[in-house]
């Protein structure tokens, strides 16, 4: 599989994560994306930085896969919204029927799509109703052409809309913006899960050395991430707080072994999951 150079790496790198720990995450999909160049890249990042990446997106991935499950089985017509979805398998992990729609950069869909749908054909991928739509989350333009279609996704229905892994990449008023368009489109019941790094992370060992790390290596330059704490998450207007949770209290739940209770081990992580009043 040939990767454009346009093409972050670091997508790549956590399906390598994942698919370390299958048992975890439950994504046995996650491998498909895995490349000979991806294992060196993870190699190098575990030895620069952290070596239990895999522990800590493992879990990210299963808590959210868990709560993507436990909403399906309770609403009928659900619609699951991935934003920077990325190179994750939740519409093919997931067995119940919902209207799923993955959206990133138009680059990362133009590269992504063909091979899924090699897969599906050839079997190694299960069919599934799946909608992908390219945007760029900065774009003034963008933004009102995806405001026109979120409200055609959800409509009347239940919604499960996901932010994994993108909010410390973008910029205040990005994510603010964002979060008022899904807040005026989603309907009574439905969730917004949330994933963020706090404030406080700044001082943390392993944040520092992957600051270091991703300034060398994909020059994305220190000091430029959106943290937000858990007080950001409690304001938000038309929600109520279902649970805010972090990766060390999840590993309790889905791991046998408590790895992350050395702090100085794990990369501080934080998760939540609201309900739209």
């Amino acid at each position: 599989m040939n990767v454009t150079e346009h093409l972050s790496e670091t997508a790549f790198l956590t399906n390598e994560s994942r698919s370390r720990m299958v048992d975890v995450s439950k994504d046995i999909y996650a491998h498909l994306w895995v490349t000979p160049a991806t294992k060196k890249i993870w190699d190098d990042f575990a030895a620069y930085v952290y070596k239990h990446d895999d522990v800590e997106l493992s879990i990210r991935n299963r808590y959210y896969l868990e709560n993507l499950k436990a909403f399906l089985q309770e609403h009928q017509d659900p619609v699951f919204i991935n934003i920077a979805a990325g190179f994750t398998s939740y519409p093919f992990l997931i067995n119940a029927p919902c209207h799923c729609i993955e959206i990133d950069y138009q680059h990362v869909i133009d590269f992504k799509r063909p091979k899924i749908l090699e897969w599906q054909k050839n079997g190694q991928l299960p069919k599934c109703d799946l909608e992908f739509y390219g945007t760029d989350l900065t774009n003034k333009h963008d933004h009102e052409q995806m405001t026109a279609a979120f409200k055609h996704w959800i409509g009347n229905r239940p919604s499960f809309v996901l932010l994994e892994g993108i909010t410390y990449y973008l910029e205040p008023k990005v994510l603010d913006q964002l979060l008022k368009l899904i807040a005026s489109t989603q309907t009574k019941g439905s969730l917004l899960g949330l994933e963020y790094w706090t404030p406080d992370i700044v001082e943390h060992p392993v944040f520092i050395r992957l600051e270091d790390y991703f300034e060398k290596r994909f020059h994305y330059k220190k000091g430029t991430y959106h943290l937000i704490d858990d007080d950001f998450i409690r304001s938000l207007p038309n929600y109520d707080v279902v649970e805010i949770t972090d990766v060390k209290e999840q590993e309790q739940i889905f791991c046998d072994q408590t790895i992350l209770d050395d702090y100085a081990v794990g990369l501080p992580t934080s998760m939540s999951v609201l309900r739209k009043k």
